[in-house]
């Protein structure tokens, strides 16, 4: 396995489609290979570098994949399997929440909050619930570490309405026959882990490892010795981190023109 590192003020795409193309020239060999992103923003815009690459003539795409999950990339039973619950809507999910959290918020031992302020509370629950999901933390764990030592009173009206609004979302998912953001995108991520068996080849661009399995894939295609290269847009401190992180069989390479190849698996 190779970990680079794109210098500051280099297109990070550009670098990723030069060295993806430089190492695996045959066509078919570019149409095996399977490149995981972490997010659909990316997933489409090296698709878009792709083909402004090669000025928009007829070429051979490698499968790009969102390890987040989208729907207009492929067919997802096809990549992710077809046992995924379905997600919810997250428009549908930040009104859900806004409206539970102004009506709780609005009673009469309560301070009066305005709609919007709910809609702000609401961005702060789902990020804190596809937190809780992506790096799997215990809700109750959460509730037992906010109870040690004093806090004071807002905390502790918080905590309470945590106690409150956590299990009535899970019940009301459950009751939709769809799961959340973070637990889908989790899915997503496991269903990619299970089928790294039969994929030929894997290019991983622009991940930092901070999901812990996201880090149980990297690690397990190092370990397959399927991982050609993987990029990562970090300083040399943190590819350094990243690279512990990943495997304990790494040494230090050379440096490259347009990408510093910092890392290097043992062969």
């Amino acid at each position: 396995m190779t970990i680079y590192t794109t210098p500051i003020g280099n297109d990070f795409l550009q670098t990723v489609v030069d060295r993806v193309y430089a190492e695996t020239c045959d066509a078919l060999d570019v149409s095996g290979a399977v490149i995981l992103v972490p997010t659909n923003r990316l997933a489409k815009a090296l698709q878009t570098k792709i083909l402004q690459h090669f000025d928009g003539n007829p070429t051979i795409m490698p499968r790009i994949r969102s390890i987040s999950g989208d729907d207009s990339l492929a067919d997802t039973s096809a990549f992710y399997g077809d046992h995924m619950v379905p997600c919810v809507d997250a428009p549908y999910r930040r009104l859900w929440l806004a409206d539970v959290v102004w009506a709780y918020y609005n009673r009469a031992d309560m301070d009066d909050i305005s709609f919007a302020m709910a809609l702000q509370f609401a961005d702060a629950l789902a990020s804190l619930f596809d937190s809780l999901a992506l790096y799997e933390v215990d809700f109750d764990d959460v509730l037992n570490a906010c109870n040690d030592g004093d806090m004071s009173k807002h905390w502790k009206v918080t905590t309470n309405f945590l106690r409150y609004i956590y299990p009535a979302w899970q019940r009301h998912l459950k009751k939709q026959g769809v799961c959340d953001v973070g637990v889908y995108r989790h899915q997503c991520m496991t269903q990619i882990l299970n089928g790294l068996d039969d994929t030929p080849s894997v290019i991983c661009a622009g991940f930092t490892g901070t999901y812990p399995l996201v880090c149980r894939l990297m690690d397990r295609v190092a370990v397959l010795q399927k991982l050609q290269d993987m990029f990562a847009p970090l300083t040399n401190t943190q590819t350094a981190h990243l690279a512990d992180m990943v495997t304990a069989h790494i040494t230090v390479a050379e440096s490259l023109a347009t990408a510093d190849k910092l890392w290097d698996k043992d062969s």
